[in-house]
Order: C-alpha cells, then structure tokens, then sequence
C-alpha cells in the first residue's frame, strides 16, 4: 500500500505532518486496522489513562513572580508502574506529551520490560532561567506529582532539557516528601548522579543502543556483516551523535559528513573523529573543521553513505527531501525524526528506516537497569551495555520477522508488534 493511501490528504498537502498527537494516533489507528483490533482495545488506547496538570510559579531573580505549565501524562498502566520522560522545552505542550506517553508505551512493550508508558513537560525554555530559578522551577514540579511519582507507581525519566542536576533536583525532592526518608524512593527517578545511586553510563546508553542495532541492520543490507569500511553520515554532533561517532571510528566505521547548528562538513576520505570532538570543545561548533569542505545540512543529509544517523531535530525527512535519501539504512536516533509519511516513501524505495521507537529503546533499558539496582540492590544485574546488547538483538529479530512475514516495513512492524502484545494485556486483563 502506497503512503498516500495512509494520510489524508490535507495532511499530505501541509508537509505530512500533523501535531504529534494526531500523528501518533494516526499510526495506532492504521495498526489497530492491519491486526483487526476490537473497537474497546482501540479506543482505550486512543485516550490517556491519567493526566495531572499543574500551575507551578517560581520568584525570578528580580524578585516577580512567574507561571509555568507541568503536566505528567500516564497513557496505559495495565496494573504496572508507569516509566517514561520529562521534558523541560518551551514546545512541550499537551499533544506532545500525550504522543510521548503513548510512545513510551510502545517502547516497553517491545521491550518486555514490566511497565506502562508515561511522559511529563515543563513549559519553560531552560536556557533562560538562572540555576536557582531552574531548581525552584523542577522542585516545585516534582512537589506538584507527590502521590503520582514513585518507584512503583511512575518513574521519571531524563528528556530533552533534562541532565544529571535535574534529575538529582526531581530524586531529592521525592525523598524528602516522604514522612520517613526512604532511600528507596529515590528509585522513583532515574538519570541520577552516581553519588545518588544513579548508572553513570546511563547518558550513552542511545549511542551504545545505535551502534549496538548497526551490527544487527547491516546483516540484510550489505554483502558483509562487517562494520569495518562502512560509510557514515551523522546529523547532530551532541552527546548521541558524537557518541555515536567515536564508538563506530574504533570499529573502523568512516565519518564522512556531519553537521550540527552551524551548518555540515564533509570529506570523502573521512573525518578525524577524535579531533573533531576536541575541536567542537574549543570552538563550539563544527564549520571550520580543518581539512573539511563546508556544505549544507541538506547535503549531510543527503550524502551518499551505508548509514545515516539523525541525532538532531524533529521532521528532518518530510516528504519533501524523503526522495533524495541515498543511504540504505537510516537511524532515527532522534524523536520525530523521519515524519510518518516520509518513512512510508523511504520504505518503498528499499530504505530501512529504524525508528526511534526501536532506536532510542535503549533509553528505556538504562532507565529500568537503575531502577532494578535502586529497588533490588540485592540482585546482581548485568552490565548495562551488555544489557542493552541483548535486549535489543532480541527486539530487533523479533521486529525483522515480523516484517518479513507479513511484507512490512521495519518501522511499520515495531509499531505492529508492540500494539499486539499490549491488546494481548489489555484481553488477559478483562477475561
């Protein structure tokens, strides 16, 4: 079926996107129809389960006072804690939340891991709050979800705007709500500090999760499993891209374009990614990298490689550009990366797009790896890399096979397969 036949068309017509809601509801809804979901499955999981709005305020530096917006969305439970985001961004608004939630959901079930998906916002655009207004601002956040948030209840896990000192902020603020001080609590929140018995590689576990599904991907698409001499273009050169970087250079992968907000570089010989990395430390940004031509991000984006990474922004491949993509395997390691449409067009040209869905589930296994380790201290766990490993070599034959048998797309059939088993919950539960 061709992707015009998916979307209406006023939705083809205003560059295939619409609000993140109604694109994660348009996605659910085409797969509720290819696995003939019973209409009560469907509409539950249209809606949200829970939702908890809040007016927080904060005194600025000098000395008015302000008001932002916080929500904690919980789409689906089945009985079990919730597990999901907290973005702290000026577009954080209820659609988006909602979708991330669902998302989160979708995510899990993939997963296997034992938890209903959930996310939360903050309406503020951090960069433009002191550190003391920004504590104030996350504290009073976390005050706001007493008696939601909770190790077996709904963990919060670190979003875009989110870092270790936010989440440290959000752990101590669930401790101290408590009459008596539970360390166990602190397990209501993940990311944390290594003093706060948070996972110190928990930060790189995308990276570790992209590099780890390009030694899967590569088995349908190249002559050689190998990693060794493939071609790779990164967009975004931040803690996933960069990372991603400097992981695939020591298995003998070839950086040959990035980009970042400054604009892309290029070099058909390769990128140095070691001295890439120090000379984004010292100057900011990647133009002007010695030794490498300047050309467009669309240029990146378009560069004839093995693999492109997307580690940047939203809807980077619409519509409008899906047709000049000239990389057989591309990797969503960002959200929204690759619009709904686009991915339907890439898929028919032969492309494998990995969705975040799949991409970013390593976020998801560091995430539950802390939580193990903060609400079973007891229990040997395995190193988290290794975790991530095998976890996702279990998703991704689970996901390629259920393409292959029913003649779909990788990222149609993730979303196929993790809606399948949560309606699966969903008949359990009402028998």
């Amino acid at each position: 079926m061709e992707t015009e036949e998916l979307l209406p068309i006023e939705i083809l017509e205003s560059e295939d996107e619409p609000d993140p809601l109604l694109a994660s509801t348009l996605q659910l809804e085409h797969a509720a129809h290819y696995l003939d979901l019973e209409d009560w499955i469907l509409y539950r999981l249209r809606q949200s389960e829970r939702e908890i709005a809040l007016n927080l305020r904060i005194t600025r530096t000098g000395g008015e006072t302000a008001g932002f917006g916080g929500l904690r969305v919980q789409h689906h439970t089945g009985g079990m804690p919730t597990l999901g985001p907290v973005r702290l961004a000026r577009d954080a608004d209820p659609h988006w939340t909602r979708a991330a939630a669902m998302e989160a959901t979708w995510q899990l079930s993939l997963l296997a891991l034992p938890f209903g998906g959930a996310a939360g916002s903050i309406l503020c655009e951090p960069a433009e709050l002191g550190e003391r207004e920004l504590q104030e601002l996350v504290r009073s956040y976390g005050a706001g979800l007493n008696g939601l948030a909770g190790p077996f209840s709904d963990v919060l896990v670190p979003g875009s705007g989110c870092n270790e000192q936010v989440m440290a902020w959000l752990a101590l603020t669930a401790l101290q709500l408590k009459p008596q001080a539970d360390p166990q609590c602190l397990a209501a929140v993940v990311g944390k500090p290594a003093a706060l018995w948070g996972v110190p590689e928990y930060y790189g576990a995308v990276a570790a999760g992209v590099v780890s599904l390009l030694h899967l991907a590569p088995v349908e698409k190249w002559t050689s499993g190998s990693l060794r001499g493939r071609r790779v273009s990164i967009q975004g050169f931040g803690a996933v891209g960069g990372t991603v970087a400097r992981l695939l250079s020591r298995e003998g992968v070839q950086l040959i374009a990035a980009a970042d907000t400054s604009g892309g570089i290029y070099s058909s010989a390769g990128l140095d990614t070691e001295a890439l990395a120090k000379y984004l430390e010292h100057e900011g940004i990647l133009f002007g990298f010695p030794g490498a031509e300047a050309v467009r991000n669309r240029d990146v984006l378009e560069t004839e490689a093995d693999v492109l990474v997307l580690a940047a922004a939203e809807k980077q491949i619409t519509l409008a550009n899906a047709r000049r993509i000239q990389a057989p395997v591309v990797i969503e390691a960002s959200h929204g990366a690759v619009t709904h449409a686009a991915e339907g067009q890439l898929a028919a040209r032969g492309i494998t797009v990995i969705p975040w869905l799949v991409a970013g589930a390593a976020a998801m296994i560091a995430a539950h790896h802390e939580w193990v380790q903060n609400t079973h201290p007891e229990c040997g766990v395995q190193e988290l890399r290794a975790a991530i490993d095998s976890r996702l070599q279990q998703l991704y034959a689970k996901v390629s096979t259920a393409a292959k048998e029913h003649g779909t797309s990788f990222a149609h059939a993730a979303l196929v397969v993790a809606i399948a088993r949560v309606a699966e919950q969903m008949r359990l539960a009402s028998t």
